[in-house]
């Protein structure tokens, strides 16, 4: 492909870790909790550069004929 592609490769959460813990108390209860998603994920991706952008000229809108100026006025 001379160099035009790219292979990407993300993981999240690869040793599936990912909890979360909690408790609460007040005066006649007390909560403890676990809360565990799937969070372990593998990501994909490629990219291909077809060719080379070229810049184009930026026009000035609402100017016209000898009003036309170069660069930007102040």
């Amino acid at each position: 492909m001379k160099e035009k592609g790219t292979l990407g490769l993300r993981v999240s959460d690869m040793l599936d870790s990912r909890e979360f813990n909690f408790e609460t108390s007040g005066v006649n209860f007390a909560q403890k909790g676990r809360r565990k998603r799937e969070s372990r994920n593998v990501y994909l991706s490629f990219s291909y550069n077809f060719g080379k952008l070229e810049n184009k000229k930026k026009r000035n809108r609402g100017v016209s004929g000898s009003e036309e100026m170069d660069g930007i006025d102040l």
